[in-house]
């Protein structure tokens, strides 16, 4: 009775165990397999080092309990088999304390796997500050394009406005060349019309001379008028130059006159002063000039004192 019981007690005990461990491993290495590999690798060589212990344990026992059926043993089964239920549940209690530290360890490890597990980065704020740095980018472009623009057609309204102006001064210039031009050929054709008068002129004259040449009577001599006028004058000439030197030496008698008297006005002074003022009188009369006697008397007695 008392190795049934024990047999019946195992058989309860052992099914209980061995679901219990491989439920643990399939679940825990499917688990494993899906999330980490380096996790169910270490989970199932521990599951397995595990399930052989126990395997081999549970053989162990069941061996000595069909070795102890078959001797027969008396007195002794019940305690024998006490002994060896104590020692089945012993191994069970190691059994499930293995497993709760197996459990421990693949939380731990699972634990460790996802602090280790790369840390994935926030796609949508980037893609966001991608995406408005596009625009920005775009923005900047159609502005520069926009500048470039404006600069093109601020080029060319300059270059219209060269154009233009330079089409207007050749215009100008055109016009006046052409009013030049215009003028040039009115004074052609005045110079040839002038030519064609001046030709014909020329030739009327040189006609009119022959006939003047020809025709004319005999006109007065010239020279003899020429000679005669030079004669004439000649004459008035002289008439003019000898009235003037009358004169002349009648101003002359008249000053030396007037001189005289003056000098006998002074014939109170002593001979020295009579012979200046005679020869100042005679240098006055020969040099022709008409002076203030008083004047140079005067000068001549303050030059003595």
């Amino acid at each position: 009775m008392a190795s049934t019981f024990s047999l019946r007690s195992y058989s309860v005990r052992h099914p209980s165990f061995s679901s219990m461990s491989l439920r643990n491993s399939s679940g825990s290495g499917g688990r494993s397999r899906s999330k980490a590999p380096v996790s169910s690798l270490s989970s199932a060589s521990t599951l397995s080092l595990t399930r052989s212990l126990s395997v081999g344990n549970g053989l162990n026992v069941l061996g000595t309990l069909s070795s102890l059926n078959g001797m027969g043993v008396g007195a002794s089964d019940s305690e024998t088999m006490k002994g060896l239920n104590d020692q089945l549940s012993n191994y069970l209690d190691k059994v499930r304390s293995l497993e709760r530290s197996n459990d421990e360890l693949e939380r731990k490890i699972k634990q460790l796997m996802l602090e280790r597990a790369p840390k994935g980065h926030d796609i949508e704020g980037m893609m966001a500050q991608a995406h408005a740095i596009g625009e920005k980018v775009r923005k900047k472009t159609l502005e520069n394009a926009r500048i470039i623009l404006e600069i093109d057609n601020a080029k060319l309204a300059a270059d219209d406005f060269r154009v233009k102006k330079a089409k207007s001064e050749l215009v100008q210039i055109i016009a006046t060349l052409r009013g030049d031009l215009n003028i040039l050929k009115e004074e052609l054709y005045f110079l040839k019309k002038n030519h064609d008068e001046m030709g014909s002129m020329k030739a009327r004259m040189n006609n009119e001379q022959v006939n003047v040449e020809v025709d004319a009577a005999q006109g007065p001599d010239l020279k003899a008028i020429m000679a005669e006028l030079r004669i004439q004058y000649e004459g008035i000439a002289r008439k003019n130059k000898k009235d003037s030197e009358i004169w002349y030496l009648k101003k002359v008698s008249e000053k030396s006159g007037m001189v005289m008297m003056t000098i006998s006005a002074e014939l109170k002074e002593p001979g020295v002063r009579t012979m200046k003022i005679v020869k100042v009188v005679t240098q006055t009369v020969m040099n022709g000039s008409v002076v203030d006697e008083s004047s140079k008397m005067e000068q001549i007695e303050e030059s003595k004192t």
